[in-house]
């Protein structure tokens, strides 16, 4: 297990250099000039070529990613083109904010999607398997965006329970967790309710209830433990989509997260800033991805890895 925790400690590393490659190609091919938004109305092209050698804009492609690439390897992100603030400042305020968040949001993904999913699974064909399927239909069908406006809508101006926005404490984070998380818990309880259909009518699943077992025994011991290859590999896949989601739903709730401020600097054609938020959420995708293939062993003895 240690070795192949090594091999794919490895491989993390080797696709995150690939990233970087990815990721200043599409920066750089993207429309716009970040030169033009340090300029100000009628400065001179002189001016503008100086902007340009001040932040090495006007070297090459090649020679600006070796450079970037080599103050990256060192563990500097750089400086804010506009504000020059130094990016490992802003980045582990805003990476921790996202973290808090994706991590509020897996926690309702993991523990309403499975608890749901088995309750629905367990009493099939019921009213409450039938609405919570309904109702996970639903959850999926609605963008995030539009479900943090209406929660918004509802719990901040409406009740006003909880505020609309910001940052500062958990009741800041409650809202965009359920706006982020509420999607993915619905494709979680749908995959878990099949997983677990098919674990119950199995023939050791009988045998368990023959022995005299408790159904809580029978339920979660044998009958979830074998249900969740499945369920871990939709949580696997689901993480990209928390993370990919994470850049609208701060912005509708102006959550000063990693998506907040690539939204921001995208806007801003800030390049160091978009590099270094691309580059640490696929780092944080790959280490999420690493952790769930590692949980797929302690959730089935008998997978092997070489």
């Amino acid at each position: 297990m240690s070795n192949y925790i090594l091999k794919r400690i490895s491989q993390i590393f080797l696709m995150a250099f690939f990233a970087t490659i990815v990721i200043f190609a599409l920066i750089h091919l993207a429309p716009g000039d970040p030169v033009a938004a340090l300029s100000s109305p009628g400065m001179s092209e002189e001016d503008r070529l100086g902007i340009a050698r001040k932040y090495g804009l006007d070297q090459p492609l090649y020679v600006q990613y070796v450079r970037w690439l080599g103050t990256t390897l060192q563990g500097d992100l750089g400086r804010s083109l506009l504000t020059n603030q130094p990016i490992n400042e802003l980045i582990s305020t805003r990476f921790g904010n996202t973290l808090q968040l994706v991590a509020l949001a897996m926690v309702l993904n993991i523990v309403v999607g499975i608890v749901t999913g088995v309750i629905a699974a367990t009493r099939r064909g019921s009213i409450f398997d039938l609405s919570s399927m309904t109702l996970a239909i639903l959850s999926f069908s609605i963008p995030p965006f539009f479900l943090g406006i209406i929660l918004i809508l509802v719990f901040a101006v409406g009740l006003k329970w909880l505020p609309a926005g910001g940052a500062g404490s958990f009741h800041h984070l409650i809202l965009p967790a359920i706006a982020l998380g509420l999607a993915t818990a619905a494709l979680t309880a749908r995959m878990t309710r099949s997983a677990m259909l098919e674990v119950l009518g199995s023939d050791y699943i009988r045998s368990a209830r023959a022995k005299g077992l408790s159904e809580s025994r029978v339920l979660f011991r044998h009958g979830l433990k074998n249900a969740m290859i499945p369920v871990l590999t939709i949580i696997g896949q689901t993480t990209g989509a928390l993370l990919a989601g994470a850049v609208i739903t701060e912005t509708v709730f102006a959550y000063p997260g990693m998506g907040f401020t690539l939204v921001k600097s995208l806007s801003e054609r800030d390049y160091p800033v978009i590099q270094a938020a691309l580059l640490v959420t696929s780092f944080l995708y790959l280490t999420i991805n690493l952790l769930i293939d590692i949980a797929y062993l302690y959730a089935d003895p008998r997978i092997r890895y070489g």
